[in-house]
């Protein structure tokens, strides 16, 4: 318990009462308790922000496969548009060809007619004129 140093007047002194300033080991147990102390405060916050983290990471993963399905979804949605538009428009189209089919037919039966009517005409014409001449008070 003494060190066997005398002070000045004569007697021995403890070692917390030491020139040299040397911890006693009481002191260094002291300090072991403060940091074991802090230590384990330290690793008990830094477990509880890992299991915060964890809990953010997992929702992080859940949103992400959320998000995956609806680009899923929004990808076979698209297809599924393309698809229809693809169908609307051959529909339009073979429509179109349809009634240009049923244009360009008319046109030629309107030709048709045109050129029996004008036959019509020209062969009423010769008839017509002799009708007027045969009645010189009516034209």
């Amino acid at each position: 318990m003494f060190r066997g140093r005398k002070k000045k007047d004569g007697q021995q002194s403890s070692s917390k009462d030491d020139d040299d300033g040397a911890p006693t080991a009481a002191d260094l147990q002291l300090q072991l308790q403060v940091l074991t102390a802090e230590l384990e405060d330290t690793r008990q916050k830094a477990e509880k922000e890992k299991q915060e983290l964890e809990k953010k990471l997992r929702g992080c993963e859940a949103e992400l496969e959320d998000f995956e399905t609806t680009m899923e979804h929004t990808k076979a949605n698209m297809a599924l548009i393309a698809d229809e538009k693809d169908s609307a428009v051959a529909a339009i189209q073979a429509q179109l060809d349809e009634e240009r089919r049923a244009a360009s037919d008319a046109k030629e039966e309107l030709v048709k007619v045109r050129a029996e009517l004008e036959a019509v005409r020209s062969a009423a014409s010769p008839a017509k004129s002799a009708a007027a001449a045969a009645k010189p008070g009516e034209a």
